[in-house]
């Protein structure tokens, strides 16, 4: 998980390993930014809470939580609104419009269409007869690209101030 902080006095702490951190400073990003990055850690870190649940809830139980006999439970019906909402809701904060499609390809959950043309729901494909090993895997894998496109953003942010703040020098 993507460990940062934001003091009182406008510095921003990010753990990049364990135990190490960098600090960003004031002069590196505006209030705007701030508001965007204190919403996009709030959204990122409620969503890979939420992805934990259903990994842990894989591991405990016997059963698939997400869809049973070829049904979509209501937590596969909450998973795909809390994935199409983060998704939507983060995309609001970027500017870079490549970055928007990244963002929707990475948390798309619409259906997936196999070597034989036939679409599949992203349920079925992800969740269903599928290992718990592998669904875990895929779920982990999932929460990582999500903090790397957290840590893209925080990237994305520090280049449009520094950018901001040259031009304005000139």
């Amino acid at each position: 998980e993507l460990n940062m902080k934001i003091s009182a006095d406008r510095k921003v702490s990010v753990e990049i390993s364990k135990g190490k951190h960098i600090e960003i400073s004031e002069s590196v990003y505006d209030s705007l930014s701030t508001i965007k990055l204190n919403r996009y850690h709030k959204l990122t870190k409620k969503y890979v809470n939420f992805l934990t649940q259903i990994e842990d809830q894989f591991i405990s139980d016997d059963k698939n939580p997400l869809i049973q006999n070829d049904v979509v439970t209501q937590k596969g019906e909450e998973y795909i609104g809390r994935t199409k909402l983060y998704s939507e809701e983060i995309q609001k904060l970027w500017i870079n419009e490549f970055t928007k499609n990244k963002v929707s390809m990475t948390l798309s959950t619409e259906y997936i269409q196999n070597r034989e043309g036939t679409k599949i729901s992203h349920i079925a494909y992800y969740f269903d007869d599928l290992p718990i090993r592998g669904i875990v895997v895929y779920l982990r894998q999932k929460k990582y690209n999500v903090l790397a496109l957290e840590k893209d953003f925080l990237n994305d942010l520090i280049f449009q101030n520094l950018t901001k703040q040259l031009k304005e020098k000139k």
